[in-house]
């Protein structure tokens, strides 16, 4: 093996490398930034790696790297890691540290992926080499910072290929002179000229090397799709776009990065982040309280967060988690406390309680961005059956007019599958059941019922009797019940017995103050706060299970007179109307819980607590 220049100089860092990284900038995750830049100089600058005492990106270490896993595909059953294991085995110590590298270059940007795991798994390849190995404080800092962008599964799954793509790489720098790598270095452009050349048949690695060794000037963003996207709602800030090559679309989000922070002011553009996502994701243009969704998305806390005696899975409620969602961080820590404990919750209350939107929250917040992947949500009804949401048969046709079945798998199925995955096993999954109450429970999960008791058991299948399966301890259900539209005491005893209950009620709990905190934090009047309380307080104590939620006064329309209208008059009265079917004439309900009515009723009851105010203030 050749000399190498050394990468560390007593405790600091070769000039070169400290010239580069300057020039390089920051974006995000400095940290991150910063752990992928020492691999990338070392191995483009010839210098030693940061494991190791000697060189490790040449082309007859890429070359035989190649050859192991690409060449010598092993498509059989096993993991990723499996695989590489048998697949290195009497490789050069190089090769396996070069691996480890490359491995590095895949992991150290993942959001979702706990810097415990990536930290123990960049180890275990370079103890396969047998020989001594050093993982330097710049890549050490990486393990406990926030990552970069959230990966999906195809980024996942992808990883040998990103490894061989690396490879190429390392092969492609090989063979050019160094004033050549000195370019890359030197300018954003010339590096992407390289990977450019590079086999594209994988891109998500090719754009994270990008961002990594480049983060001032390539944004975090590894999904094709993403990045045409914000540069076509963007183009027109720089005048149209320039090509429709990978090149060009990095260079024009660039441009537009540049032009955002010179006109507007703006610090780091966070392409994901409000108000940018709104303008380029369709599906991301939010009401209010998909804002607060989002917030609890960003919220995704880092690995120092992670509470020491819990499953290793599921973070600790955070005080900007609590915050985003209006609520208790204490109570709403209690809900994740009963998911690591029980694997298995249900939210139930009275309409606009929010259920579906704080099941949705706390998964996407423990998932982060990549929540498309990780949370599936499903809505039972009363005609949905087991063989739609675990397995049935489906008429299917081969093209030819001929009619046959196939066993299709349904969501639980499906979702089940993705959490057991080796590479995904220190990963949350979470499948939200909405208005759980209004199917047949016991028709809809069949024999899952034992699994829902007994976690870590296995069972023979309706469908597959010849299959065992069971749940993966990573996957979590979360249910919501709408107590209006069937009561609670209505639920089989079975389903109490395997999942917690826990009651989102407008009155009391979790969620008694989340309007009055949602309208402070947003500078608006208490008003709608005080009808909230006011309305519920008119209801007979015998409705408590059709009490109004805090969601209808969090709509964009009730901001205005007229919207907060026509939500009283088209979705709370005709509420109330059904409940008091019987009971009271329509006209008689519009009397006592119209707006005007309840406004009244509700100033009265301000104006005699200040009276109160007053007076114990002139007693004291």
């Amino acid at each position: 093996m050749s000399s190498c220049l050394s990468l560390v100089e007593g405790v600091g860092l070769s000039n070169e490398y400290v010239a580069a990284v300057q020039a390089a900038g920051h974006g995000p995750a400095p940290e991150v930034e910063a752990a992928g830049q020492a691999i990338i100089h070392a191995g483009m600058r010839r210098e030693q790696s940061p494991y190791w005492t000697e060189c490790t990106w040449t082309e007859e270490n890429a070359t035989e790297l190649i050859r192991r896993i690409y060449e010598n595909a092993d498509m059989g059953a096993g993991s990723f890691r499996e695989k590489l294991r048998k697949q290195l085995d009497g490789a050069p110590k190089a090769v396996f540290v070069l691996a480890a590298e490359l491995i590095s270059i895949h992991l150290l940007p993942i959001s979702t992926t706990l810097g415990a795991t990536k930290r123990s798994r960049i180890e275990e390849v370079l103890q396969w080499a047998d020989t001594d190995y050093t993982i330097p404080e710049v890549i050490e800092r990486a393990f406990s910072a926030p990552g970069s962008f959230g990966s999906g599964t195809g980024y996942n799954t992808s990883q040998w290929e990103h490894v061989v793509w690396l490879a190429k790489f390392v092969q492609l720098v090989s063979s050019l002179s160094q004033s050549q790598r000195d370019e890359a270095l030197t300018a954003p452009e010339a590096f992407a000229r390289l990977t450019d050349a590079v086999e594209h048949r994988v891109q998500g690695i090719r754009f994270a090397l990008e961002y990594l060794a480049w983060p001032s000037y390539f944004p975090p963003v590894v999904s094709r799709d993403h990045r045409r996207r914000i540069r076509a709602a963007f183009s027109a800030q720089i005048g149209g776009v320039s090509g429709d090559s990978e090149l060009a679309i990095s260079q024009d989000l660039a441009a537009i990065r540049l032009h955002q922070e010179q006109e507007f002011g703006r610090g780091q553009v966070e392409w994901y982040d409000s108000p940018f996502r709104e303008q380029w994701d369709a599906e991301k243009q939010t009401s209010k309280l998909e804002e607060i969704e989002v917030a609890a998305e960003r919220s995704h806390p880092t690995e120092s967060q992670r509470t020491a005696g819990s499953d290793g899975l599921l973070f600790d409620v955070s005080d900007e988690l609590a915050d985003s969602l209006f609520v208790d961080r204490e109570g709403l820590q209690e809900v994740i406390e009963l998911l690591r404990t029980r694997k298995q919750i249900v939210l139930y209350g009275p309409p606009g309680t929010g259920k579906t939107f704080l099941a949705r929250a706390l998964a996407r917040h423990q998932t982060g961005e990549s929540s498309q992947d990780l949370v599936t949500t499903v809505q039972f009804h009363p005609s949905y059956a087991y063989e739609d949401f675990f397995e049935g048969y489906r008429p299917t046709s081969d093209g030819k007019g001929n009619v046959g079945f196939r066993l299709d798998p349904g969501p639980l199925r499906r979702i089940a599958a993705a959490a057991a995955k080796p590479e995904n096993r220190d990963r949350p999954f979470f499948l939200i059941i909405d208005e759980m109450n209004r199917g047949n429970l016991a028709k809809v999960f069949g024999e899952l019922y034992y699994l829902l008791e007994y976690r870590d058991e296995a069972i023979a299948l309706q469908y597959s009797p010849t299959e065992s399966f069971s749940l993966p301890p990573n996957l979590f259900l979360i249910g919501t019940m709408n107590t209006a539209d069937r009561s609670i005491a209505m639920v089989d005893a079975a389903i109490r017995r395997r999942f917690a209950f826990v009651e989102l009620h407008p009155q009391e709990g979790l969620i008694a103050n989340m309007l009055s905190r949602y309208l402070t934090a947003n500078g608006m009047s208490q008003l709608r706060a005080q009808l909230l309380d006011t309305l519920n307080k008119e209801i007979d104590p015998s409705g408590r299970d059709l009490m109004i939620g805090p969601s209808y006064f969090m709509k964009r329309d009730a901001d205005s007179e007229d919207g907060l209208s026509r939500i009283w008059k088209y979705e709370l009265l005709p509420l109330l109307e059904e409940h008091y079917y019987g009971r009271l004439e329509r006209a008689q309900v519009h009397a006592q819980f119209g707006l005007e009515g309840i406004r009244r009723r509700a100033t009265i009851s301000a104006q005699a607590r200040d009276s109160e105010g007053d007076d114990d203030s002139v007693e004291s």
